[in-house]
């Protein structure tokens, strides 16, 4: 019976040898098409593990892009490049005026472009609807299937 204390330690090539060996038992195991299939908690497991260590690394690459210095675009300093000055109590309220100036303009033209775009959904919706309430067709025929074929022909349109 051996104990602890009668086995020798190995020869570094040896060991190397070894752990070649057990390597390739492994790759040989789990290369075969007919066994790899694991049971489902080992591949929920895996699957767990696998999430886990993605969220890690995309948290640490957060963590190391965080920690680099922002690229400074600044030409005089403490960031005064608007209107000019350094980091006084007088120039202060330029800076902020022209931090959140543009973000204003900015949402004030989003609102009038959103306005003037919803005037114009009304103004076509208006004008389809005026063609059709003045058209001399009932709207019943707007929905007969052989109405979709007539508008599909080329037609001859005379202009009086």
């Amino acid at each position: 019976m051996k104990t602890e204390l009668d086995v020798q330690p190995k020869a570094a090539p040896e060991q190397a040898a070894l752990e070649a060996r057990f390597g390739y038992k492994i790759t040989a195991h789990l290369g075969r098409q007919d066994e790899n299939i694991l049971p489902y908690h080992v591949e929920e497991r895996l699957r767990v593990a696998r999430l886990m260590a993605v969220k890690k690394a995309h948290e640490a690459r957060l963590h190391r892009k965080a920690q680099q210095p922002a690229p400074s675009t600044s030409i005089f300093g403490y960031g005064a490049a608007v209107l000019g000055g350094g980091p006084t109590e007088r120039s202060s309220w330029w800076i902020k005026l022209g931090t959140f100036a543009p973000l204003a303009v900015l949402v004030c033209g989003m609102l009038l472009v959103h306005e003037w775009q919803y005037q114009e959904q009304i103004e076509a919706a208006a004008e389809v609807d005026a063609a059709l309430l003045g058209d001399p067709l009932p709207l019943s025929a707007y929905t007969d299937p052989g109405f979709a074929e007539f508008l599909k022909e080329p037609q001859d349109i005379v202009l009086e």
